[in-house]
Formats: structure tokens, sequence, C-alpha cells
């Protein structure tokens, strides 16, 4: 991973502007603007010395150089996103998570997706397992209001958040606070809306966190399979900040 993306992983999963960082670190603030764009690259020093400004602690480890997901990323980049998806997913599976990012685009509350759902809209190569779509809501009794109103059923919650099967099919979790994150302000705060084509060709749109979000999410993780993402999303914002 380059040292700009751990740098804004380490700002955005401490909270802090930029300015606070720099000045907690001790560094100007041009510095570390400059690194955390790629215009200049940090000792590790250095780097270790802002992840402990953060009140982080920065571990290195080596493992083999492997590149092979880079061409992956940009063949899914040159699909549509709900493209990106069907792509990833057997038909059956497929039916059942446009179903459910359909009813999700046709509610009015604040939401924002993350997890493999979300990490293939944006780009990532991996294959989002049985398709169940992520959500972090505005607030939680809200979402639940919104989902009982709307005809959803509740399933037995696991150890990431309350799990709903959707009328018509599929599944979606509403997760509270997102490893490495505080919740939905935090990971609205630089998510952005994509837009798809439903079933029968309306367009809808859903609000989906970015990939440097869905990599802080997946590197915070607990759990061996939100980890397992890490690789994917990582290479998904090494393409994207490389042009």
């Amino acid at each position: 991973m380059d040292a700009s993306v751990v740098i804004t992983l380490i700002r955005r999963r401490s909270g802090l502007t930029r300015t606070e960082l720099a000045r907690r670190a001790g560094i100007d603030r041009t510095t570390l603007s400059r690194w955390e764009h790629g215009g200049q690259a940090p000792t590790l020093g250095a780097l270790t010395a802002v992840a402990q400004a953060a009140g982080q602690t920065l571990e290195v480890s080596l493992a083999t150089f492997d590149d092979s997901l880079a061409p992956l990323v940009r063949d899914q980049l040159k699909l549509d996103p709900i493209d990106r998806l069907a792509a990833r997913l057997p038909d059956q599976q497929w039916d059942a998570c446009r179903n459910a990012l359909e009813w999700v685009a046709s509610r009015r509350w604040r939401v924002v997706l993350t997890g493999p759902v979300a990490g293939v809209l944006r780009g990532a190569p991996d294959r989002p397992r049985d398709g169940v779509v992520d959500l972090v809501p505005e607030s939680m009794l809200r979402a639940s209001d919104r989902l009982l109103s709307g005809g959803a059923l509740p399933e037995e919650p696991d150890e990431l958040g309350e799990v709903w099967t959707i009328p018509g099919g599929g599944l979606v979790r509403v997760v509270e606070r997102p490893p490495g994150t505080r919740g939905f302000v935090d990971v609205a705060r630089h998510a952005d809306w994509i837009p798809f084509a439903d079933a029968a060709g309306r367009q809808r749109r859903v609000r989906v966190a970015d990939a440097e979000d869905l990599l802080r999410i997946a590197d915070a993780s607990w759990d061996p399979t939100g980890r397992s993402r890490r690789p994917g999303v990582a290479a998904l914002v090494d393409v994207l900040r490389s042009g």
C-alpha cells in the first residue's frame, strides 16, 4: 500500500483534519498534504510519527508482491456500476441483490452503502459472496421503522449488524458503525451517489462510501472475511489514484 494511502487511512480513522494532524505530528500542513496526495514520499520514521500523533500504531509487514489485481480493477471500471455487480455474482444471487438494491434506492431514508457490494459497485474485483447489501443509516431506529413499514422481515442478527429479508428477495444488513469509522456522519462525508437502471429500466441511485473509506473499513475489520477484501479494495484505490 502506498504511503499516501496510509496517511489518508490514518487521518480518516482518527477523525482529524490535515491541520490538526500536522500540528500534532509537528510538521507543516503543506508537507502533510504533499505526502497524502503523493507529491512527496515520507520516510518510514515520519510515517510512524504521523500514526502515533493520531493515536495509532503503524505495523509494517512483508508480503509477496502481487500486481494481478490491478488489471481486474481496470476491467471492472470499464463497466457500468450495476454491470460490475452482475459480473461478480451468480445469476440467482444477482437477482436477489439487484432487488435489494432497488428496494433500498426506493426508500426515502439517509443511508450509505458499505461492504462487499459497495466495493464492487465502486470497481473492486472481489466476489461479494452472498450479495448482502450492507448499509449504514443515519438512525438505527428510523431504519428499522422504514424496513418494517416497507414489508421487510427481520432475521437473526449476525456479528456485523441487523439482517433483514427484503420483499421479493434479497438481504440487507444494517450496520451502525463499521470498523474503523464513527458511523453514518463519518462515512457519508466522502460518499457520493451511484446511478443505475433497475430491472424495468428506470433510473435509480444509491449513496456509496468512497474507495478509501471502504479500504479503511476492511483494514480495521476484526473478522477474516472483512479483512480478505483488503487487497481488492487496496488495488482499486491504487488504480484510481494513479489515474
